[in-house]
């Protein structure tokens, strides 16, 4: 997962002689939190500079840690994993580090199933599990195909009825060409969309 530098930057306000308010930034922070849980914040974002006033400042930062939150929740990153980022990577002092990471802690769940809620409620895919079976054996020459493998995907998807994720596996056997002309196809996908994001960023 890389995180654009200019996400970074604007979180460097953080760093700027207590420019928001520990108050101001919780505000700012459980704003964004309820946004991507899609829930309604129990009032307007009233987070403002302590000094200089600089609103566009604070709408790059509120923008800025939307996208990451965003980023970290779709990756399934914790909330160790945030703190590690913002302290290390952005160098962002670590009692407000630690903040943004509390947060993220309390809301993971309620964005992480939300981000699976959006859309066609399409199964998500956490997990791949294989086995070797017997050999294949070929009937005009008889001789082995080789191993028969046993694959198990494990999917996540939302329950819309009972509001919740369940999980499921999705379970098959195929062959070694077969798995091989699979891997294929899946790195083809992984090509064209590559391709398709690297021609979106250039734009």
């Amino acid at each position: 997962m890389e995180i654009e530098e200019k996400h970074k930057k604007a979180l460097q306000i953080l760093n700027t002689n207590d420019s928001i308010s520990k108050y101001n930034l919780e505000q700012l922070v459980e704003t964004c939190c309820k946004s991507l849980a899609n829930q309604e914040p129990s009032q307007k974002c009233k987070a403002k500079f302590t000094s200089h006033g600089n609103t566009f400042a604070l709408i790059q930062l509120q923008t800025s840690l939307l996208y990451i939150l965003t980023q970290f929740v779709r990756h399934s990153e914790t909330p160790e994993d945030l703190l590690s980022y913002l302290t290390t990577d952005c160098s962002i002092e670590q009692e407000k580090a630690k903040l943004l990471e509390n947060y993220y802690g309390l809301w993971y769940d309620r964005m992480r199933l939300q981000f699976i809620n959006i859309g066609t409620h399409l199964p998500h895919v956490t997990d791949v599990r294989w086995e070797v079976g017997h050999l294949v054996k070929s009937n005009s020459l008889d001789q082995p195909d080789g191993p028969l493998f046993k694959l198990s995907l494990k999917i996540e998807k939302y329950d819309a009825v009972l509001e919740e994720l369940k999980h499921e596996f999705i379970e098959f056997t195929c062959t070694s060409q077969e798995l091989q002309d699979l891997v294929y196809k899946l790195k083809d996908i992984v090509r064209h969309c590559q391709k398709l994001a690297s021609g979106l960023s250039s734009n």
